[in-house]
């Protein structure tokens, strides 16, 4: 019989001020590069719990040499130090909050859960192979952020991980984010397909389920309003994307920039009228009217629309526009985002 060499990574916590300065860095960094806002994320300058997509990003007065640094240092993890004043500006303009009783409930829960989480990963030989590829699980808990990310950095022939939680996560939900980390090792990032990312959460609810970890509360959906703040905090911090859609001559550009989007003709009709609109909501009723004419009332299908709003969104977003330009508004129909 092959003897089990499985042997689980250290999990260590986090309780470090100039980590959460640098892990600030990263965030800025990451901001001013456009990735957050490339893969469908809003950023916002203040906590939005247990709402999907969301980025609290502090909205503190950050001086231009603080900027500076960030754009001529390199691409860099989270779990990497940044250029030493770049972390000195970001530890000054941070609040000293004092998160030290929610290090000490997640580590009180991990200490009572982890044996038993592994030997039950252990015993139904689920993501063996991509545990035994971790060295370290290095978690920092922060006051701002997504509500949880991975970084992956090399560490010999194995991985040391960086994993951050905001402080608005549940103790358990530690677990979750694990099972999340090892699938990750496992397929790879879904970068911005939803469908890809649909997957995942698919695989992980399996296995959690497997585990008899608890359902997470569901998340609610960005709203117009949530949409249009992220618009104008990023406008104040200078990094706005103010390509706004318009029609030019018959052609449909993206800011100064003219756009083949190779539409159905549907597809394009229900695009300019959004865009005659200017920001007013097109309704279910009017869309209907667009596509079939005298015979909505027999064909008025909500699937269809939103099946068709989608592919206009995907074709968009290859462009370079936001998936989040054009809004559902809930029970009514469809918004741009001006």
């Amino acid at each position: 019989m092959t003897k089990n060499r499985f042997k689980q990574p250290k999990v260590i916590f986090l309780d470090n001020f100039s980590a959460r300065a640098n892990y600030l860095c990263y965030l800025a960094q990451t901001l001013a590069q456009g990735n957050f806002q490339s893969n469908n994320f809003v950023v916002l300058p203040y906590l939005a719990p247990n709402t999907s997509q969301t980025i609290y990003f502090p909205d503190l007065p950050y001086p231009k040499k603080f900027w500076q640094i960030l754009k001529k240092s390199p691409d860099l993890s989270a779990g990497i130090p940044f250029p030493h004043l770049a972390q000195t500006l970001a530890g000054a303009l941070m609040p000293q909050t004092d998160l030290s009783l929610k290090l000490k409930t997640i580590t009180d829960f991990w200490q009572k859960n982890s044996d038993r989480f592994w030997q039950k990963l252990k015993t139904r030989q689920l993501l063996q192979k991509e545990i035994g590829k971790i060295r370290t699980i290095k978690v920092l808990i922060t006051q701002f952020g997504p509500g949880s990310s991975f970084n992956l950095i090399p560490n010999g022939k194995k991985l040391t991980v960086f994993l951050t939680m905001r402080v608005d996560q549940k103790d358990q939900e530690i677990l979750r984010h694990l099972i999340y980390l090892f699938i990750l090792i496992k397929r790879g990032k879904p970068g911005s397909s939803k469908e890809k990312w649909q997957q995942m959460r698919t695989l992980v609810n399996f296995i959690c389920e497997e585990l008899s970890l608890p359902d997470p509360k569901s998340s609610s959906p960005l709203t117009p309003k949530i949409v249009l703040a992220s618009k104008l905090f990023l406008e104040k911090l200078g990094l706005g994307n103010k390509k706004n859609l318009a029609v030019k001559n018959n052609q449909i550009y993206l800011g100064e920039r003219k756009i083949s989007l190779r539409l159905s003709l549907n597809e394009e009709l229900i695009l300019r009228e959004l865009i005659k609109l200017g920001g007013a909501i097109l309704s279910h009723d009017r869309i209907a009217e667009i596509l079939w004419k005298e015979k909505a009332a027999d064909k008025f299908s909500l699937w269809g629309q939103t099946k068709l709003v989608q592919r206009v969104r995907e074709k968009l977003a290859k462009e370079g526009a936001s998936l989040y330009l054009i809004q559902t508004v809930y029970g009514r129909g469809y918004t741009l985002l001006e």
